[in-house]
């Protein structure tokens, strides 16, 4: 038998597709979900704690509402409402079309490495951007790229 979606689950995607349309913005923190939740227990009189939170989020992940990457640490914080965005960031990486912030380009399509050392100077071409270090870390959980210990850089066979 079916459990319906609680109302408090049905709510905060609302609310949370409607700050980022607002915000324009692709993505939120995780702790303006939590602002948002609070909003929300306190118009509803009904209780949601962190691990609901979470479950609830994960729900619209597996939905394909929206994207929450709970199992890679450094994106734990931010909930992605615009795929396509992401894609297109994720391309960008892939792509090896990021800037320094000395705004040089940075190519290595030779041997397809990327060092640990330049992915902390990596930035990418968008002022909505997520640290370039947890996107990799994303794509490696993903299995796109692997980290090389001999070499300490990440393989990046695109």
């Amino acid at each position: 038998k079916e459990e319906p979606i609680p109302l408090t689950w049905i709510l905060l995607e609302i609310e949370i597709r409607m700050l980022c349309r607002r915000e324009r913005m692709p993505y939120i923190l995780f702790s303006d979900v939590m602002v948002i939740a609070d909003k929300i227990m306190s118009e509803t009189n009904k209780k949601m704690d962190e691990r609901e939170i979470k479950t609830a989020l994960k729900f619209y992940h597996t939905c394909g509402i929206l994207l929450y990457f709970h199992e890679v640490k450094s994106m734990r914080e931010y909930i992605i409402f615009d795929a396509n965005w992401l894609f297109k960031v994720l391309a960008k990486l892939m792509q090896y079309n990021c800037c320094l912030k000395k705004k040089i380009r940075f190519k290595t399509k030779s041997d397809g490495m990327l060092s640990k050392d330049l992915i902390n100077e990596i930035e990418l071409c968008d002022d909505k951007n997520i640290p370039c270090a947890s996107f990799l870390q994303l794509l490696e959980h993903l299995r796109i790229v692997t980290f090389y210990k001999k070499k300490n850089a990440y393989f990046m066979p695109f």
